[in-house]
């Protein structure tokens, strides 16, 4: 519904996403999205075709969900979400996905 107020035909939209397939801490940024994953389908197929989707993976580590973090991902817990906060606010203010991963 927000999407059909005007002036919001279009959009930029950046969605920050846990990964368990990427190693604890490291980070990828992708125009794509994973069409697998039910959150993502569903959101891209509200927002519509003619929006830019980013999408920011931030590694989980192979964990369960249920397992509480290793003392070292608990220690490195603070860089990373720095590290996403620094690649959302680079992402905000650059086109290019290269120059957000460098």
């Amino acid at each position: 519904k927000v999407m059909e107020r005007p002036q919001l035909n279009e959009a930029m939209v950046l969605f920050v996403l846990s990964d368990p397939n990427l190693p604890f801490g490291q980070l990828r940024m992708r125009n794509a999205f994973d069409k697998t994953n039910p959150w993502l389908r569903s959101a891209y197929a509200a927002l519509g075709p003619q929006n830019r989707v980013t999408c920011l993976y931030i590694g989980a580590g192979a964990a369960a969900r249920s397992e509480e973090l290793l003392a070292a991902e608990a220690a490195a817990l603070p860089t990373v979400l720095c590290n996403a906060a620094t690649a959302i606010e680079v992402w905000l203010s650059e086109s290019d996905l290269g120059l957000v991963m460098r």
